[in-house]
């Protein structure tokens, strides 16, 4: 069994004419907010090993605070496929993790990381709560969901094929979807 966890980055500070998006950093709230999401999947019996983070430096500054909660910290990888270039490079970043890694972490940019979650999502009555948040809003910021998928190697791992096991968002009670 594979476990991946998906997050969008925390809330940061607004595009300026000096800061341009790629260089945005996260608010205090954001900081404080991406702390959370590693406290909750350590709550949860979730601990990443792996971890892929778009450079955007939003996005390594959430994948920082999150992992802090977890000794010794997970291998990272900066992916600049992650950088607002689409759901496709998502797809090919998980199918292309090492296999000993049993669960990994996807930091990245929403539109992307609602359609990842789209392409991911086996069509089932415990995902449709995500499926049907995510299309009405997009994947919150500072969320971090987490699919697990019946394989033991991660390219074995095909479109509509994850279960929704955890979801969070600091707005929404944390919720465990039922087995």
């Amino acid at each position: 069994m594979k476990k991946l966890i998906i997050v969008r980055h925390a809330k940061a500070e607004d595009a300026t004419k000096d800061i341009r998006d790629f260089d945005r950093y996260l608010t205090k709230k954001g900081v404080l907010r991406a702390r959370l999401i590693g406290e909750f999947l350590k709550k949860n019996g979730v601990t990443p090993e792996y971890v892929a983070v778009s450079p955007a430096l939003r996005a390594r500054q959430t994948a920082e605070q999150a992992i802090k909660a977890f000794s010794p910290s997970p291998f990272s990888a900066l992916e600049m496929r992650l950088y607002l270039a689409g759901e496709e490079p998502y797809f090919d970043i998980l199918t292309g993790i090492d296999s000993p890694y049993e669960t990994a972490m996807i930091v990245g940019h929403e539109p992307d990381i609602t359609d990842f979650f789209l392409t991911l999502s086996e069509p089932s009555e415990d995902n449709q709560f995500c499926t049907d948040l995510f299309l009405q809003n997009g994947f919150p910021k500072a969320g971090a969901l987490v699919f697990e998928f019946p394989v033991a190697d991660w390219r074995r791992i095909k479109p509509h094929t994850g279960r929704v096991s955890l979801f969070y968002h600091h707005k929404k009670a944390p919720a465990e979807i039922e087995e």
